[in-house]
């Protein structure tokens, strides 16, 4: 308890103090390309059950604010753009810690593991934080990425349905794949590119007529993954090329894409049966809910829809 209480102080010191320091022009090395899977649309999906409570608005506002800190970072902005993004992730977190640090949400309540989820969160935004006081923006961003794979672990006590647990493994997966790349894991990007592959097979008992050629297209884009990433092996320089740089956050860009798109269709494919969405692309619409404003969930072991 005290090192909780501690955290949120220093936390708080650096907010109150963060306008007096003063920065300087970030420059690091094109090592290598920056990706975000900060996946918006996940997290939206996750609250859809209760979207305005206290929770739900504070877990998305943080999550909001780390996005907007991830892109500057990856697009390496001044240190006058990035300094308030700082500022409003870590005032973000104060808010959203100050009232669920001690007491989680009802539906965490028989969370074992809430307590150190949120002691290590406070822990990864002062790494963040120290990175870009040091002029770091790689290790600043890999820090943003790792934070924002462990912000859906907060709903693991929340008794999700098995397909929104299984939409959650999937994305973890892609962001395990990401940091293992941004790192030169092989090891890390073998594993995941596996745990993808193996995922992606679960859905197969879910796929209609309407999806069956987003989910082909799917399979293809791992496919395409585990074969753009093959050179990294056997490149001996300690970075890989551009190109094979290039196509590697390509083919992950594009089965994230795929990925999006299957999920908004298994989440629709019952109560709209009748919708011809076989040739449209909806990965833009991926939390579940259409211009009716039904949120629509599917429980992946029964295959019975949820109106929630």
């Amino acid at each position: 308890m005290t090192a909780s209480i501690f955290r949120q102080f220093r936390l708080l010191l650096l907010v109150s103090v963060f306008h007096g320091i003063t920065f300087f022009p970030f420059t690091t090395p094109a090592t290598h390309g920056i990706l975000l899977a900060c996946d918006d649309s996940l997290l939206a999906l996750l609250t859809a059950d209760d979207p305005e409570s206290a929770f739900s608005q504070g877990i998305k506002e943080f999550h909001s604010r780390l996005s907007a800190l991830g892109a500057a970072l990856k697009d390496k902005r001044s240190a006058i753009e990035i300094e308030p993004l700082l500022t409003n992730l870590m005032e973000a977190w104060l808010a959203f810690s100050g009232k669920y640090m001690v007491n989680p949400p009802e539906k965490a309540r028989n969370d074992p593991d809430w307590q150190k989820k949120m002691e290590e969160a406070a822990d990864r935004i002062g790494a963040i934080r120290k990175s870009i006081m040091d002029k770091r923006l790689t290790d600043a961003h890999d820090a943003v990425l790792d934070l924002s794979t462990r912000v859906s672990g907060f709903f693991d006590g929340f008794g999700l349905s098995p397909l929104k647990r299984a939409f959650i493994e999937v994305s973890r997966s892609f962001e395990e794949f990401d940091r293992s790349h941004l790192s030169h894991d092989i090891v890390g990007m073998r594993a995941a590119q596996a745990s993808l592959t193996a995922l992606v097979a679960t859905f197969t008992p879910l796929v209609n007529a309407a999806s069956r050629q987003v989910f082909e297209r799917l399979n293809m884009s791992v496919d395409s993954l585990s074969v753009a990433w093959i050179p990294v092996q056997t490149q001996t320089r300690e970075t890989p090329s551009p190109s094979t740089e290039s196509l590697v956050t390509t083919s992950l860009d594009n089965a994230r894409r795929d990925f999006q798109d299957l999920r908004s269709r298994l989440l629709m494919a019952d109560w709209f049966p009748k919708l011809d969405l076989s040739s449209k692309s909806i990965a833009s619409d991926t939390t579940g809910v259409v211009s009716s404003g039904v949120s629509v969930t599917t429980d992946l072991a029964s295959g019975a829809s949820l109106h929630k």
